[in-house]
């Protein structure tokens, strides 16, 4: 039997396709669903809440959970339409931070929202690099990632 070489593909995770279709189009049932913050994600429900209340306790959670309250910079990998990265600036005095999606048409919603403290760029995560304002990964004081991981109670899936 002969020793075959294997070699590794350059996965890069969801196609460029795949996200436009999914992620791209921004119509009345979405803002329905997602709410006035326009969260991809699930809020965390308690008694007596309107979808608002619930998606806000999320963000806070995840703000909290990354340690990301009161932070220099923080990233955040898939950002969405920038929620998260508009509440650490807004309530939990984070000075910058940085969201990354596969999505043009979410990042350039989120750009049109100039939030101060916010810059969202519509790149893959294995393509992300430093530029003067927003320097490597490596320096940054948290890193989120809640509209790639969900569905798991513990803080550390933040």
């Amino acid at each position: 039997m002969g020793h075959e070489s294997k070699t590794r593909s350059a996965y890069k995770g969801t196609s460029s396709k795949a996200i436009l279709h999914q992620y791209d189009f921004l119509g009345d049932f979405y803002r329905l669903i997602l709410g006035p913050e326009l969260v991809f994600s699930y809020g965390m429900w308690e008694e007596g809440d309107t979808l608002d209340s619930a998606q806000i306790r999320k963000l806070d959670y995840h703000a909290e959970a990354a340690h990301a309250v009161g932070a220099d910079r923080v990233l955040d990998i898939g950002c969405g339409y920038g929620s998260l990265l508009h509440r650490l600036v807004q309530a939990h005095h984070v000075k910058h931070a940085v969201g990354i999606t596969m999505s043009p048409g979410q990042a350039a919603w989120a750009r049109d929202q100039h939030w101060p403290g916010c810059e969202v760029r519509a790149e893959n995560w294995f393509d992300h690099s430093a530029t003067p304002r927003a320097p490597p990964v490596c320096p940054r004081r948290s890193a989120a990632t809640s509209s790639c991981v969900s569905g798991g109670k513990s803080a550390r899936a933040t």
